[in-house]
């Protein structure tokens, strides 16, 4: 059933049992604490004082609704439903795939999509009060925003939005982002045309009547499907096709061999697929949907005003297929498979053998004239592939040839070969093998065990030499700078193996592959552990140059993985990378795949290297108690195995989801440990990475001076083992900005901002540069403020990285405020609406407290001040604090007071000396003395609003 916030619920329940569900479907799949969902029924004031009656509260409402599953959990409740079970979520879907395309009307038509789920008042039929007015008010923010996303790729398409920009201005006249589009003509941005098919055959011959067909049906027909035994050419039909009609489809053509048939993997997942086909599109991989469904609804989208060709090569199913294919009446499909595909209201084309006169005008083609072509066509059952290897074969007179294969099809019929395609090609094979040179033969034997689809020149150089023999036999096929089997040749090359051989050879391959995915991963990712040693593989000079092999291998290390002994190794090889791309579809295949590898194998410490895996995996999901025990498992099995390597990465994750989770004290505990650890055993560099991450935490606590201590020791010990990294001292000069010595935190931002770029991080820039701008901000250099905050964005955006993206407006929203610029707030509300959207709680918070000083709204304050004290971001709380000192100045002194003091207790206590002052500042309204400490911090560190407190002085004299 479809769960509705976005107006009315309509469900008959109480008002308590209402608000618990809608407390519950804001975060559906995730847990929501009973003390959230207690406020939610009963208001921040009238709790009751046992969670008692919270349980009477969920067992009524599961009662009430069969068709809603309300899990427990230790510390809280899950509602077990999907994105698209709630309006809310699927509105936020349809909003993320728009603002991800380049495509205006595209976008248009999935924000339009979004807005019609907007029945009436979101959270209608809930209490006025908070917490609810609160979430309205933020919803009806998170729309506004929509429509005005909405309005602008409606401009860029040349509409005429001018009444509706003018209605919205009247209705909101505080909104700047309006104003600003009326003035706004940009050119539409130009669309990504992609152009994926494979080579056509240079000699391609016949098929007349089959070439027929597909060029009177494809004015209407919308899909086809060509279908016929292996090897009956149906791939060289279907692009053939495609390439003589491709002029007719200016959005592009896409192309994906679904792998339908691999003797040794299973067919192609369509996730995978739709993944590579909006990479295609243009949409860049951090914004490509993880679930199937929103992948398929994104990619139909893309392609429903587009004029497109998609070619769906050795599809094993219908299903497989389904989710491929567009809605648009632009576009055509044409699907290849050996078996017929029901319910795809497809056009069939069954593709036979070719006739005797097209065969031989194929062998004529490929020989020359000879009297015995029509024989020699007859022996290959007139099946191309058969023909194509046979020709190639002939190294005397096609008479010879067609001797031998006599006497080679009565050696076969005599095996009872189940059917004459395949003895076909069995028998063409057979000689084109036994006439290779022993080298070469050798060589095509152990191709058989390789369980990926296409390899390159390096691979086959690790099994034996011979390869140019291959190709030209046509036994081996070239694309480009990769080389593939047909499947039935490679299955022909797997007979060729015994079972020893094969796992022997599967053996070599994984290893030398997980080996040098490792190698990869430790340039890509030098701060990262890769466990288990690297005993061979490729190794790289370069990040860029190990990214570029990782992005063209991941398929068949998946593979590899998948059907391979110790996917452990694999799994621990390709975490980072998966881990850095978010490729959710991948990386679950192979941990899976790894798990049961380490199992079966008894390999206890590969099995707890994919246990952590997996947390970091269930925790970037927005599962963190299942990564809890996941993780917590992990440490389990490396210290039955005593296994310090291990143990130690698994704390450091088991820090890494506390901290994620709220649980400050853990976070701390567990990267302690790590330190000590480390310390006691030499392990210079994770010891260094642990006072990071000590440090880090530290911070986000708003333990300055703490953090400080962590943060010089851990840069220190890379300085000490030869590691250039930026980061260290990034983190360290977030604690020196906080504790306001603002010159020496420059020094350590500029120098990280220099490591980084030497290093090609170019993800971690926009964060340095985001703290520049803090730096220049704080020291009233505002031009400079300005400029630091719109180039990390610039990047943050260019690198696809929402996180960035939300410190950097909120960045340029702190300057803009600084500066009484009402565009302020319109920053500020998009950085909350990007936290919110990918579960950013700290730049959540951050943005929060910024919107609310902007608008002087105390809901965004308490909702900041909220997410703060749960997750123990100290430095926001007391920022928090003293915004609402601040805002209740004019019509509550005492509130006002209270919140400044405590806002003044909480950063004294952390050793933050700018929030000090400044909540100083607020207290001086009704404390003697408080104006003359805040200017005295002020003057000692150098700041322009020392001159403000001095105006204060100067007006009352003193602090009251």
């Amino acid at each position: 059933m479809r769960i509705t916030l976005l107006g009315p619920s309509g469900l008959p329940l109480s008002v308590r049992q209402r608000s618990l569900l809608a407390a519950l479907a804001l975060q559906p799949g995730h847990v929501v604490r009973s003390e959230r969902l207690i406020e939610s029924m009963w208001g921040a004031d009238e709790k009751p004082m046992h969670v008692n009656a919270l349980h009477q509260q969920v067992f009524r409402l599961r009662q009430a609704l069969d068709g809603i599953v309300v899990s427990t959990r230790a510390d809280g409740y899950v509602l077990e439903a999907g994105p698209h079970d709630v309006d809310l979520h699927h509105f936020r879907h349809l909003v993320a795939n728009a603002r991800a395309l380049d495509d205006d009307a595209a976008a248009a038509r999935l924000f339009e999509a979004a807005l019609a789920l907007w029945q009436a008042e979101p959270l209608a039929d809930l209490p006025a009060a908070p917490p609810w007015s609160d979430v309205r008010a933020a919803l009806e923010e998170e729309r506004l925003e929509v429509v005005e996303d909405h309005l602008e790729r409606r401009l860029r398409l040349g509409e005429d939005v001018s009444a509706e920009l003018n209605d919205l201005i009247d209705r909101y006249p505080h909104r700047q982002r309006p104003r600003e589009l009326q003035g706004v003509t940009p050119e539409p941005v130009q669309r990504v045309v992609p152009h994926q098919l494979p080579a056509d055959l240079p000699n391609f011959t016949g098929r007349a009547s089959a070439m027929a067909e597909l060029g009177a049906i494809g004015r209407t027909v919308l899909i086809t499907a060509i279908d016929g035994t292996a090897g009956v050419g149906k791939t060289a039909l279907a692009l053939h096709h495609a390439h003589t009609v491709a002029d007719q489809f200016p959005d592009g053509q896409l192309y994906a061999n679904l792998r339908g048939f691999d003797p040794d993997t299973p067919p192609l997942p369509p996730g995978d697929v739709l993944a590579r086909f909006l990479r295609a599109l243009g949409i860049a991989g951090p914004r490509i949907p993880q679930r199937l469904e929103q992948q398929t609804d994104l990619y139909r989208m893309l392609l429903r005003d587009r004029r497109m060709l998609v070619v769906l090569d050795n599809a094993a199913t219908a299903d497989q297929v389904a989710p491929l294919l567009p809605d648009g009446e632009g576009c055509r499909v044409v699907i290849t498979s050996r078996n017929r595909l029901a319910g795809l209201d497809a056009w069939p084309l069954l593709l036979d053998v070719m006739t005797p006169q097209e065969a031989v005008a194929l062998l004529r083609g490929m020989l020359g004239d000879a009297p015995e072509l029509p024989e020699l066509a007859r022996l290959c059952g007139h099946l191309p592939l058969a023909l194509r290897i046979a020709a190639a074969n002939v190294t005397g007179s096609v008479a010879d040839l067609v001797e031998e294969l006599r006497e080679e099809e009565g050696r076969l019929a005599a095996l009872s070969v189940d059917d004459d395609e395949r003895l076909a090609v069995r028998a063409a094979l057979d000689l084109s093998f036994r006439s290779l040179p022993a080298t070469a033969r050798e060589l095509f034997r152990r191709l058989g065990a390789f369980a990926g689809h296409d390899f390159t020149e390096e691979v086959a150089d690790l099994l034996g030499t011979g390869l140019d023999q291959l190709v030209t036999a046509n036994l081996v096929e070239r694309q480009g700078d990769r080389y593939h089997l047909h499947d039935l040749v490679r299955l022909y090359a797997h007979d060729l193996l015994t079972e020893e051989e094969t796992d022997a050879l599967r053996a070599r391959l994984a290893l030398w592959h997980s080996s040098s995915a490792a190698n990869a991963s430790r340039t890509c990712y030098p701060l990262d552990d890769v466990l288990f040693e690297s005993t061979d593989g490729r190794t790289f000079d370069t990040t860029a140059e190990a990214l570029a092999w990782l992005d063209a291998e991941k398929a068949n290390l998946v593979a590899i993985a998948a059907t391979g002994p110790s996917a452990w190794r694999m799994s621990d090889a390709m975490h980072s990378f998966f881990s850095a791309r978010r490729d959710h579809a991948s990386w679950t295949v192979v941990r899976e795949a790894a798990l049961a590898s380490a199992r079966q194998e008894g390999e206890i410490r590969g099995e707890a290297a994919v246990l952590a895996s997996n947390a970091i995996a269930l925790m970037y999901s927005g599962r963190s108690s299942e990564a809890l025990v996941s993780v917590q498992r992990a440490i389990e099995l490396a210290g039955r195995e005593d296994w310090l390597t291990g143990k130690l990465r698994f704390l450091t994750v088991l820090g890494h989801v506390s901290r994620e989770v709220g649980d400050m004290d853990r976070a701390a505990e567990s990267y302690l440990e790590v330190a000590r650890l480390s310390h006691e055993n030499g392990r210079l560099r994770r010891e260094a990475h642990a006072l990071s991450q000590l440090g880090s935490t530290c911070w986000m606590r708003g333990r300055l001076r703490e953090a400080e201590t962590h943060h010089r020791r851990s840069f220190a010990l890379y300085q000490q083992i030869g590691v250039k990294n930026g980061r260290p001292l990034a983190e360290l000069g977030c604690s020196l900005r906080d504790l306001g010595r603002l010159d020496e935190a420059l020094v350590a931002f500029e120098q990280g901002l220099e490591e980084i770029r030497s290093l090609g991080q170019r993800g971690l820039e926009s964060y340095l540069l985001d703290d520049i701008s803090a730096v220049h901000r704080e020291a009233g250099r505002f031009d400079l403020a300005l400029e630091a905050g719109r180039e990390a964005m610039r990047i943050a955006l260019e690198v696809n990285d929402p996180g960035g993206e939300v410190d950097a407006r909120h960045s340029i929203g702190a300057v803009l405020l600084r500066l009484g610029d009402p565009a302020a707030e319109e920053e500020y509300r998009r950085a909350v609406s990007v936290a919110q959207r990918i579960g950013y709680r700290h730049g959540e918070a951050q943005a929060l407290a910024g919107l609310g000083r902007a608008t002087g709204r105390a809901e965004h304050l308490h909702q900041a001040l909220a997410v703060a004290r749960e997750y123990g971001y100290g430095l926001i709380e007391g920022t928090a604090l003293t915004a609402l000192a601040t805002l209740h100045l004019q019509g509550d002194l005492e509130r006002a007071l209270k919140f400044a003091q405590e806002a003044v207790d909480l950063h004294r206590r952390n050793g933050c000396r700018l929030g000090e002052a400044r909540s100083l500042q607020v207290l001086g309204h009704g404390r003697q003395g408080a104006w003359e400490e805040a200017l005295a911090i002020f003057s000692e560190l150098g700041v322009p609003e020392a001159g403000d407190v001095r105006a204060l002085l100067k007006r009352g004299g003193s602090s009251l």
